[in-house]
């Protein structure tokens, strides 16, 4: 556990046409990913996702809500604001 922060800016959504048939095999923000960040960050280590997308924002939001419920994650206040909360376009 050596890391202190992971940035991931506008990684590719799942469904990059609209059509939830057309998955896109770029995708990388799947669970899994989400477990092994949790693997490698420090305690008190955080996870910035930044994307204009907000529907797929809200599907990572999701993601990241049943780990948070597994005690993976914890919720923390950033600048005044939940870290929950999603910011978008």
């Amino acid at each position: 556990t050596s890391i202190s922060h992971v940035f991931i800016n506008f990684p590719e959504p799942p469904f990059v046409s609209g059509n939830e048939a057309a998955e896109s095999s770029f995708h990388m923000m799947t669970n899994d990913l989400f477990l092994q960040m949790h693997r490698v960050l420090e305690k008190g280590g955080g996870i910035t996702i930044l994307s204009d997308n907000q529907r797929y924002m809200r599907s990572l939001a999701e993601t990241a809500g049943s780990l948070l419920e597994q005690g993976l994650f914890r919720s923390v206040d950033a600048l005044g604001t939940s870290s929950e909360t999603l910011y978008g376009v």
